[in-house]
């Protein structure tokens, strides 16, 4: 079909579904997706070579746990088939499912060959092959974006013998149970991090190669980004075998870090060693083997470090052993680092009822709303700092107030927040009681507002059940055909009230008339 050379159009595709709900695949089972493979091998659909009614009715039982029937759900799909410089053959699937709910979802599939086959040419064995699976998915009714990329089972580096292995993914929730929560992680995590059911478990970032029957290299790394910390690490392997004589080499580091206060951690390891079995009067097995573990930390840098000599081991240390511990930093650094703007800490936003805009005038403090619909009117009040206490607000229930500033090494004892909100008419009428307020529960990261300085990798990373804000809505209206009760003081001409006996003096006397 054409295109510039990054991206030559080969195909097109496209499909809808009517009463039918898309499913998706997991990320590691979407090269064998059946819109994707038969896209990407026009060779394994069901209509190619006329397989006939046999091969459509195969074709349906397959699609049947991906698009099953589903009264009132409908979706569109569009795929195109590109190359990149005739060196990237790739397929790309969107597709926008709607009706009970809203989900927008991407597929893709890259194969990189090199050296690239040539058409006529005789074949020659490839360096390497990687090829790359690819999903996004965004649905806002569960308040999720998600992205994630992951190498197949058909990549390899220098021989079909040496697999590669890797995932990427980068997972957000803007609402729902884990609003608020975010990871991005190529490879995996700290091998002690308890990683959350909600989050992706990508493969590690790595290379298994059995070079023959007497060598073997492992080699894999991993970076992650959570909301409460980053770790990074790696690690490799080797390990011959020949007979009765066995030798390994082993090598790996495992990085923590923490910021604000800014602290690491860190394992190294180096293993080497190299054992025999002798048949000499009987069997005799000799081992040689030398390490060395090394822990580190800071600031300032310090660590030990044990040293492994086979039949001795002795521990080395160097540094302040007081850094194990990070420091607390100051609330102006607390402030500046992770809240917005003074003014900014407590917003107001209108969430419903919004009629028109209204142009705001050059230099004013407080930001106009705009014009709101009495009736429909929702205002979301939203704080930066969770909230402990409220002041003026007829609120139900009460938050979870265990929680501190972790940067900071306060516990929840020590920290006090306190909301007060006033609903004023013309800046003068306090009218707060015709507005009902409902608290709005959030899940508070434990990096920020947990009780401890260095918290454990183990630690739940959010504190649930605290208190953000609050939404602001008109008191419900009186039921049709009621009338809602009203100042008797509106209905009277003055205020001054007149005893029940009171009689006028000024009455005029009454006479007959004749009419």
């Amino acid at each position: 079909l054409g295109g510039p050379a990054f991206f030559f159009v080969t195909g097109l595709a496209a499909g809808f579904g009517f009463n039918r709900r898309l499913t998706m695949p997991e990320i590691d089972r979407v090269a064998s997706f059946p819109l994707v493979q038969w896209a990407s091998d026009p060779a394994s659909s069901p209509t190619a070579n006329n397989q006939g009614s046999a091969a459509l009715l195969g074709a349906l039982t397959q699609l049947s746990s991906y698009i099953p029937p589903s009264t009132g759900d409908y979706f569109l799909a569009v795929g195109i088939k590109f190359t990149s410089f005739k060196l990237l053959d790739s397929f790309a699937l969107l597709a926008v499912a709607f009706g009970k709910r809203f989900e927008l979802d991407l597929l893709g599939l890259s194969t990189l060959i090199a050296p690239t086959p040539i058409p006529g040419e005789p074949a020659v064995s490839p360096l390497a092959e990687a090829q790359l699976a690819l999903k996004a998915s965004f649905i806002p009714a569960e308040g999720f974006l998600g992205v994630q990329a992951q190498l197949t089972a058909n990549s390899f580096l220098l021989a079909r013998a040496c697999h590669l292995t890797g995932g990427f993914a980068f997972f957000s929730w803007f609402s729902g149970p884990h609003a608020g929560d975010f990871v991005v992680t190529l490879g995996g995590y700290h091998p002690d991090f308890a990683v959350p059911d909600h989050y992706p478990k990508p493969p590690r970032l790595g290379f298994n190669w059995r070079v023959n029957n007497e060598l073997s290299l492992k080699g894999d790394a991993y970076y992650a980004l959570t909301a409460s910390a980053l770790m990074a690490g790696g690690h490799l392997e080797a390990t011959w075998q020949s007979g009765d004589i066995q030798a390994w080499f082993k090598a790996g580091a495992d990085f923590l870090i923490g910021w604000k206060p800014y602290h690491y951690e860190a394992h190294v390891y180096v293993d080497i060693g190299v054992a025999a079995k002798i048949h000499f009067f009987g069997t005799h097995h000799l081992k040689l083997q030398v390490g060395a573990d090394l822990q580190l930390w800071g600031p300032e840098f310090a660590g030990k470090a044990k040293v492994h000599l086979h039949v001795i081991s002795f521990t080395i240390h160097f540094g302040d052993e007081g850094g194990k511990t990070p420091q607390p930093i100051t609330w102006d650094a607390f402030g500046s680092s992770f809240l917005p703007e003074p003014t900014a800490i407590c917003t107001v936003v209108g969430q419903a009822g919004l009629v028109r805009q209204v142009e705001q005038d050059a230099g004013k403090e407080n930001a106009d709303l705009g014009i709101f619909h009495p009736q429909a009117l929702r205002l979301l009040l939203d704080s930066a700092i969770p909230i402990k206490q409220v002041s003026g607000l007829p609120v139900d229930g009460a938050p979870n107030t265990a929680w501190g500033i972790a940067p900071m090494g306060l516990r929840a004892d020590a920290v006090q927040s306190t909301l007060t909100v006033q609903v004023m008419r013309a800046g003068t009428t306090d009218v707060t009681h015709q507005f009902a307020f409902t608290a709005v529960n959030k899940a508070a990261p434990a990096a920020l507002w947990g009780q401890t300085l260095k918290p454990d990798l183990k630690d739940d990373r959010f504190i649930n059940d605290t208190w953000s804000g609050f939404t602001l809505a008109p008191k419900a209206a009186a039921a049709s055909g009621a009338t809602a009760s009203i100042d008797s003081r509106l209905l009277l001409d003055s205020t001054t009230l007149l005893p029940w006996h009171y009689t006028p003096t000024d009455r005029p006397e009454l006479t007959p008339q004749n009419v």
